[in-house]
């Protein structure tokens, strides 16, 4: 990275970085970096990897100071427990940093496949995910008052969920 630096060359990486791979000097070189897309991108697969994200987040938003300039990819497959996926839009949106669920492909016709396109429609929206949370998105997504009580009412079980949990 310090060769591209003094280079002054312009970068991207065709993959998500590591963030098990983060240290003080390499967050210090991405900072430096001239660097596009204009977000560092990590994943965010398994809620059990929570804990570590929330090390790492803390050496990186040393350097890289700017809200929303971290994205998170998100698997979400139906075998997930949706209080898992909650929970990881929560704690990105709560740390300023960005989301983008990938779907797997069974998500499309399982049980809660609507809800699963209405966290994506959302989620990978920056500009609705940053400002507005998950209800309010829903009060103008979609003017069926089936469709937005029942997203609506998952989303506030997993919330409950989570805060019985704490």
């Amino acid at each position: 990275m310090q060769g591209l630096i003094d280079a002054k060359i312009s970068c991207s990486f065709n993959e998500g970085l590591d963030f098990r791979q983060i240290t003080d000097k390499k967050a210090e070189l991405l900072s430096k970096l001239r660097y596009y897309p204009s977000e560092f991108i990590f994943a965010f697969d398994n809620i059990a990897y929570l804990p570590l994200i929330e090390k790492q987040y803390k050496i990186i938003k040393k350097h890289i100071t700017k809200d929303w300039k971290i994205k998170f990819y998100c698997y979400l497959h139906p075998d997930m427990p949706l209080i898992a996926t909650v929970k990881r839009l929560e704690w990105a949106k709560k740390n300023k940093a960005l989301i983008y669920i990938m779907k797997d492909k069974a998500c499309y016709s399982a049980k809660y496949k609507n809800f699963y396109r209405d966290l994506c429609s959302w989620a990978n929206a920056p500009g609705i995910y940053k400002n507005y949370n998950f209800i309010e998105h829903m009060k103008h997504k979609t003017k069926n008052m089936t469709r937005r009580m029942e997203s609506c009412k998952l989303y506030n079980d997993c919330l409950i969920e989570m805060e019985e949990i704490k």
